[in-house]
């Protein structure tokens, strides 16, 4: 029987956690697939005790890299940091290749991932309103139906995309312009996020460069030009990378969802047409994870919490209801 060969060139990024580097490259071997041509691209340092790290990561890579068909090293000088690593490391292999499949160390990959990036890249190289091809599903399970579903949520735990789409990556976003445009107003119409999503992306916009979460810009590209990404209805992806070294802006463990890695073949002729259904649980499970999570919403609640509290901790409780009264 022949070994399948990923056609889709793979971009793997690495910064300085040797274990997970170790992990995602057997976790690349264990699938018995050969690949086109795989990349690797790894940040450079951020001072002398990350040299040490990042050393680790290079040598653990070239220790390995004989046992792939195709390999090619960028290694970075100078930190670049997550955001500009990743945008640039995809912006060289698409300048080269037609698509690609993006992965990052923390992540962890069902082989049946990469012949369902082949097939769904074949099948809309066309079609104007696919941007993204994803690896994960967080619907629940009784919402589940055929093998693949159409969403505005491009999730990027594992994903692939076409150079075309990617050269409409917007690169630089002003929130006053998002506001201006009601982008999230026409993404978010009717949904419980839209509030917190502008207080959020207000933050992103105004953050330092290079802070802010790259795949916010990807997924504000998608939502401009109405596009969509399609997922499979089982996670052929899943996250392992909340760690003291992450390199990253992540909710908490509950984001990166323990859900059973599928690894059986998803059916690419069963795919659902776009379910506004779909993207409001998905709208509902991120709002609950950010409410328990993000530091605003926590520095609310604790607000929330001492204004119900201190009244009664001084036997004041007729204030709470001259308050709402």
């Amino acid at each position: 029987m022949d070994t399948y060969t990923v056609k889709t060139p793979v971009l793997v990024i690495f910064y300085n956690r040797d274990q997970k580097a170790k992990n995602i490259i057997k976790n690349l071997l264990n699938t018995t697939y050969q690949f086109s041509k795989i990349y690797f691209s790894i940040d450079g340092p951020k001072n002398l005790e990350d040299q040490k790290k990042v050393d680790k990561v290079i040598k653990i890579i070239n220790s390995f890299k004989i046992k792939f068909k195709k390999v090619e090293l960028i290694i970075r000088k100078e930190n670049l940091g997550l955001q500009k690593n990743i945008i640039q490391s995809i912006d060289y292999v698409l300048h080269k290749n037609e698509t690609v499949i993006v992965l990052e160390d923390d992540h962890i990959v069902s082989p049946k991932f990469f012949d369902f990036c082949d097939l769904m890249l074949e099948k809309f190289k066309d079609n104007e309103k696919i941007f993204s091809v994803a690896g994960t599903c967080y619907l629940p399970d009784d919402l589940k139906q055929d093998e693949i579903f159409l969403t505005k949520f491009p999730d990027c735990v594992g994903w692939a995309t076409w150079r075309n789409k990617w050269g409409k990556l917007i690169r630089k976003f002003s929130f006053f312009e998002i506001y201006k445009k009601k982008l999230i107003n026409k993404y978010y119409k009717n949904f419980s996020m839209e509030h917190w999503f502008y207080e959020y992306l207000y933050r992103e916009c105004t953050a330092l460069e290079n802070k802010g979460l790259w795949s916010t810009w990807w997924q504000l590209s998608i939502i401009y030009e109405n596009g969509l990404s399609v997922n499979p209805m089982r996670n052929l992806t899943i996250h392992d990378g909340l760690d003291k070294d992450a390199n990253a802006v992540h909710f908490d463990e509950s984001y990166a969802i323990k859900k059973k890695l599928s690894c059986e073949t998803i059916n690419i002729n069963k795919i659902s047409n776009y379910n506004k259904n779909y993207d409001q649980n998905l709208d509902k499970y991120n709002f609950e994870i950010i409410k328990k999570t993000d530091p605003v919403f926590k520095f609310l609640n604790r607000i929330k919490w001492l204004i119900k509290f201190i009244p009664r901790l001084y036997g004041l409780k007729g204030s709470e209801k001259s308050i709402n009264s």
